[in-house]
């Protein structure tokens, strides 16, 4: 039966290389036309599962096939379902390209197709389950490191229970010399700062998650100091440890070294998760970083009076996203109901770029976030939105138009209509 069935295998294959002239014609009447339907082609995008076809044949084919589209645009993206080879992974051959976005657990084979085209991409996006990518991408078979000297973007989803594990510092490698937009959102990879090397005075955007003891590694490699990278605009930092602060020893220090990445940055983030809710800060860490105009600490606490004091320290601060506490506790010595008349006096106008409070604790009490919403609206001239994680829209505008008909408020009430939930 082995010998019968081999026999039979061979023959469909021989069948399968003599249609080859065959296929090539198609294929060539195939891009041809998509040529003429769309002369102004950008970008090929290949999904589904494999044909069925003996592997060599089917590589020859697409090998044809990518070839020829190819020749339309360097530009691919690859998209097949979790538990089938890419397509792109059966291509040998294909060179130049300069956009690359693949979804694969192949860790090999991804790994081998970048560093074939690590001269020409300009960007790399990368979603996977595979353990070690980072560290493939760079790394040759002979010991030697590929830099990928044209690369600008580099994004790489990968999950973090699949990187936990650190791998081996690259002391002599610089991969990415021109990158200006760093996404790596599985847990940092290295036990060095080898993603950060060469890039200092191109990096406008970094999107990082990392434990603290790595965070403190790449404090080591003189990373997270003001000097460092300042071209960054747009730095968002997660911080996953659940155990505590690790090497630190309180938030206000941790912060304070997340801010100093990046000093001339306009957003910032900092999610984390969770377990530093309740922690407390020196608010005045920001006084040294004027130039933030969105700030998302979704994670902490932010009581009204230092959402006040920080639209104070932060003259462009335009977004603020933060958790509420329940109860409103009063300013300055100062309880309500007199609070928003104390509150015009002493501080408005003030912020006049703050715009939105985005409030994301989950127990929100409904009546705390419009009271705290209205507060604000009278002291900062353009605040018109408070986002809330919840699409309870009429609650809230049935509490708003309570609200404002009271005492306290209704002698604002039109500078007060502008405000939306």
């Amino acid at each position: 039966y082995d010998d019968w069935r081999k026999k039979k295998e061979q023959k469909l294959e021989e069948e399968q290389i003599n249609k080859a002239p065959a296929v090539t014609s198609n294929i060539n009447a195939f891009v041809k036309r998509i040529r003429q339907m769309a002369p102004m082609l950008r970008e090929v995008e290949v999904t589904g599962k494999r044909f069925g076809m003996e592997r060599d044949t089917e590589a020859r084919f697409f090998d044809i096939l990518l070839a020829q589209l190819l020749r339309l645009t360097p530009r691919i993206v690859f998209r097949t379902p979790r538990d089938d080879d890419p397509v792109v992974l059966l291509v040998r051959g294909i060179s130049n390209l300069t956009h690359l976005d693949i979804e694969s657990d192949k860790i090999e084979q991804i790994a081998q197709l970048a560093r074939r085209n690590a001269a020409t991409l300009q960007s790399l996006v990368i979603k996977t389950k595979g353990y070690g990518l980072a560290s493939e991408l760079i790394k040759e078979a002979d010991s030697g490191y590929v830099c990928y000297s044209r690369l600008r973007v580099l994004k790489l989803e990968l999950y973090p229970e699949f990187e936990r594990h650190e791998c081996p510092a690259l002391p002599g490698a610089v991969p990415f010399p021109s990158l200006r937009l760093l996404r790596h959102t599985g847990y940092y990879p290295f036990s060095d700062d080898v993603l950060f090397r060469g890039n200092a005075a191109t990096l406008e955007s970094l999107v990082l998650r990392a434990l603290q003891q790595h965070i403190a590694k790449l404090i080591k490699s003189g990373i997270f100091t003001p000097t460092s990278h300042p071209k960054l605009q747009y730095v968002k930092i997660a911080y996953t440890d659940v155990r505590g602060l690790g090497p630190f020893e309180s938030y206000t220090e941790y912060l304070q070294i997340l801010l100093s990445v990046g000093p001339n940055a306009a957003v910032r983030s900092f999610p984390g998760s969770g377990a530093l809710s309740n922690v407390s800060y020196d608010i005045s860490l920001f006084d040294d970083y004027p130039n933030i105009q969105v700030l998302d600490l979704p994670d902490i606490s932010i009581e009204i009076w230092d959402a006040i004091t920080l639209i104070q320290t932060l003259p462009l601060l335009s977004d603020l996203h933060s958790r509420m506490p329940l109860v409103i506790p009063p300013i300055d010595g100062v309880f309500m109901p007199e609070l928003p008349e104390y509150l015009i006096s002493k501080y408005a106008p003030m912020g006049q770029r703050f715009r939105c409070w985005h409030l994301s604790h989950r127990s929100i009490i409904v009546s705390e976030v419009v009271m705290r919403a209205l507060l604000l609206a009278l002291i900062c001239p353009n605040f018109d939105y408070c986002a809330t994680p919840t699409k309870q829209r009429k609650e809230y505008m049935y509490e708003f138009e309570k609200n404002i008909n009271l005492l306290r408020f209704k002698h604002h009430v039109p500078r007060l209509r502008r405000l939306q939930f």
